[in-house]
């Protein structure tokens, strides 16, 4: 069996499991299960677990629960694919869908005080992203998708004031603090673009 028919029969089952789960109010999802998808080379694979692991009806069915660390090693791999490699497939998320679900995601994150320390984590893993790459889509993206999006909620861009003292982030920050200073200055609210999930 060549690599492109297991990637098929994982997508297949992702989206069976997916149906099961609608269909069948007493249907559960081992979370055994979930981590073995997650260990799939195909992008759109990862994007039907993507769209199932945010999809709240979906993902409590899983059992045992997935912490906020599973979801952090599952989902963080992903967007960074994404992110780079801009998918135009039917269940990957593009570019800027991606930078999109992870400026929500954190928000979502950021409104539970004891999972505030995440927020850090995924800092570190922007910031790196960030300066690892020459793409400038790729970076406006960053900035535009994720980070103006993510500083609009009080409080959040200051656990960023660090990336000022570096050179290689100085701008992207800078950029990003912009968007809510425009936003404060016109006095309009922000808005909250919800991903529709697949």
């Amino acid at each position: 069996m060549d690599d492109g028919h297991v990637h098929d029969d994982a997508l297949a089952e992702v989206i069976a499991a997916r149906r099961r789960l609608r269909e069948d109010p007493r249907s559960l999802l081992d979370r055994d299960q979930v981590l073995r998808w997650s260990a799939s080379e195909d992008i759109d694979t990862l994007g039907a677990l993507s769209s199932l692991l945010f999809h709240p009806d979906e993902s409590r069915r899983i059992t045992p629960n997935l912490t906020l660390e599973d979801y952090l090693q599952i989902e963080l791999p992903y967007l960074e694919r994404c992110l780079k490699e801009d998918p135009q497939g039917e269940w990957a998320d593009s570019r800027w869908q991606a930078g999109g679900l992870l400026a929500n995601w954190i928000k979502d994150i950021w409104r539970d005080e004891r999972f505030r320390p995440f927020v850090d984590s995924i800092r570190d893993w922007l910031a790196q992203l960030y300066k690892s790459t020459d793409d400038p889509d790729l970076r406006t993206c960053l900035v535009q998708a994720t980070l103006e999006h993510v500083f609009e909620i009080p409080g959040i861009a200051e656990r960023f004031e660090t990336w000022r003292e570096d050179p290689a982030l100085r701008s992207a920050y800078d950029e990003a603090k912009l968007w809510k200073e425009g936003l404060d200055e016109l006095g309009m609210e922000p808005v909250d673009y919800r991903r529709s999930r697949k």
